[in-house]
């Protein structure tokens, strides 16, 4: 008798381990571990170190996807376990994704750089990365929907990298990140906190600092807000690390949240305009500025129409290179990562003494023109405005959804300056897959 109960409870646990289970812990480990992963050798092996993290864990929850799919096949129980884990609704957000990843595919096939545009081609950016997100989004929008352990991951993990900045910044070399005895102050000033380079540092702050802000202050939960401290700790590296794009980026955010977080249709009416108003006065502040801050006064020089080289830490002489690589090969690009075969840009930083090779376009955009060519870019684009969509539309139904299409608006806008490499597009496309979640209704709070 109690062996069969024991037998009992091992196939209760058993049939518990479903597709929802298998994805919400591949999303918990993503965001609590992955941001924090940092190998042995400091910043010369953390790239290294997160590829690996990254294709083990995504591997590991895609496998274990397609064996439970496969035991529900073998239990001829297929069609009704798929029913009741997922019942599909059609979103235009996956023709949009499945678009970007069938022409990614045809411009690898039509690359001349094959093989490598597969996969190791640059930092890793070939078609099979391109796969991974696509898997990516799919997975979670088809398993899964958000949920409160999602946010604390996110929040231990955003507390825990902006602890190690934040000691950075005070001219320790915390885990010994830095070579020898070099500082962040030595070491030309890149590379700060658990994610590496200051301006995917910056990208991970713009998609998780909007999400956990709104989700800690319309939480029902009171403890919910302690995420505030992690926000304000991330806030806080995000100004003395001084990454003006990232700055700019989450006080858009801010401004053009405001009016959609307002449940009150004729209040957020009245935001709207004020926030339309707000915009207004700083461009004309900005377009007559003649104060000596270099951030301001460069986008001043742009409103009038001078856009140098250096502008942008040298972004002015990469987007213009890189829109001259664009028009090489407009309609398909040249493959997947192959803006570091493509730029002839070089710096050598006498700080450090070493030489500086500009490899990625600076901007995700203009990047996917130069890989994937117009319908690329475009299908990436159309993906993401489908989300925002989608964010008005549920902004009512939940703050998840309020907090998690905030984050993606914050991302879509430091979009313009960043680079886009699997330090942070992982994170991008987990959102998109929560915000356009196929599972139907959210659960109470009381049950959250």
């Amino acid at each position: 008798m109690g062996e069969l109960m024991k037998k009992k409870k091992k196939m209760n646990m058993f049939n518990k381990v479903n597709y929802e289970m298998v994805t919400d812990t591949y999303i918990f480990l993503m965001l609590l571990l992955f941001p924090l992963i940092i190998g042995f050798n400091g910043y010369s092996d953390i790239d290294r170190a997160k590829l690996f993290f990254l294709l083990i864990l995504t591997g590991f929850w895609l496998g274990s996807l397609l064996i439970l799919f496969l035991l529900d096949i073998i239990k001829k129980k297929n069609s009704k376990a798929i029913n009741k884990t997922s019942k599909f609704n059609f979103k235009i957000s996956y023709v949009f994704a499945f678009l970007f990843l069938i022409i990614s595919f045809v411009s690898t096939l039509c690359s001349n750089y094959k093989p490598d545009v597969f996969f190791k081609i640059g930092r890793y950016e070939g078609f099979l990365m391109t796969l991974l997100y696509v898997a990516i989004f799919f997975g979670v929008s088809l398993f899964t929907k958000p949920k409160r352990s999602f946010m604390w991951a996110m929040g231990i993990g955003v507390g825990l990298c902006s602890i190690v900045a934040f000691l950075q910044i005070l001219d320790l070399n915390v885990l010994w990140l830095y070579p020898d005895d070099l500082s962040f102050y030595t070491y030309s000033r890149s590379f700060l906190g658990t994610i590496g380079n200051i301006d995917i540092l910056s990208a991970y702050f713009c998609l998780t600092l909007p999400i956990l802000f709104i989700f800690s202050l319309r939480s029902n939960n009171e403890k919910d807000r302690l995420l505030l401290f992690p926000t304000i700790l991330g806030l806080v590296i995000c100004l003395m690390s001084k990454v003006a794009s990232g700055l700019l980026a989450l006080i858009g955010c801010f401004l053009l949240t405001l009016p959609i977080a307002i449940t009150n249709d004729k209040l957020a009416k009245k935001a709207g305009i004020g926030v339309l108003v707000i915009i207004l006065i700083g461009c004309l502040g900005v377009f007559f500025y003649r104060g000596n801050n270099v951030e301001i006064h460069e986008i001043s020089q742009v409103m009038h129409g001078r856009f140098d080289d250096e502008f942008g830490s040298n972004r002015g002489i990469i987007w213009k290179q890189g829109f001259k690589l664009f028009l090489e090969n407009p309609l398909l690009g040249t493959g997947p990562g192959t803006t570091s075969k493509r730029f002839s840009i070089q710096w050598y930083r006498a700080n450090t003494g070493l030489t500086s090779y500009v490899d990625n376009a600076h901007n995700t955009y203009l990047g996917y023109l130069i890989n994937i060519g117009i319908f690329g870019a475009l299908s990436y684009i159309l993906l993401l405005l489908s989300s925002l969509v989608i964010w008005i539309k549920k902004r009512k139904s939940n703050y998840f959804y309020l907090a998690i299409g905030s984050g993606i608006l914050c991302y879509i806008m430091q979009d313009f300056f960043t680079l886009n490499l699997y330090f942070t597009a992982p994170f991008l496309f987990i959102m998109l897959g929560l915000l356009i979640n196929n599972k139907g209704k959210m659960m109470s709070d009381e049950k959250q």
